[in-house]
């Protein structure tokens, strides 16, 4: 791990919504970024994963929504911290979010799994009501602008409801 240095991914399974009259239900979306402490601002650097099953409207919708150009809760809770977006790929996203079987991977680019839950009272900063947080196994990030893997890292889950 290097200080002053955050590598995270996020993913989102749509369970059911609609953007305009597009239907979302059952896509997934997934982000892997970094951030360095010591920058004004700190500006995430970012790729976005966007389902592969989805349609050209769809896949437009997603990369608008979670780019943050759509506003609304995605980008008070996190896209106005973007500050340059690498790519928008069309990947093979599973998610899996049982407890202690925790997977998410965006074709060969993204894997995360983790099986243990860490305790704690703390609210977990930045989200809005409360959830699990994890230790993750491995968090593999490879790809042209991102590369990290990190160890042991914490993580954390929960569901949100997002309105643009």
């Amino acid at each position: 791990m290097t200080v002053g240095v955050c590598d995270f991914v996020l993913s989102w399974r749509i369970v059911n919504g609609a953007f305009a009259d597009i239907d979302m239900s059952d896509r997934f979306v997934v982000m892997a970024g970094s951030y360095r402490a010591n920058e004004p601002d700190k500006p995430w650097h970012v790729i976005l994963y966007v389902d592969e099953r989805s349609s050209g409207e769809q896949f437009a919708a997603l990369s608008d929504i979670f780019r943050g150009r759509a506003g609304g809760t995605v980008f008070q809770h996190f896209a106005a911290s973007i500050g340059e977006i690498d790519a928008v790929r069309r990947a093979a996203i599973e998610l899996d979010h049982s407890p202690r079987r925790w997977f998410k991977r965006a074709s060969s680019w993204v894997e995360i799994r983790a099986t243990r839950d860490m305790s704690s009272e703390l609210p977990v900063q930045g989200h809005d009501h409360s959830g699990n947080q994890l230790i993750a196994d491995a968090l593999c990030v490879h790809d042209e602008h991102l590369d990290f893997q990190p160890r042991e890292q914490c993580g954390f889950e929960t569901d949100f409801e997002y309105i643009s």
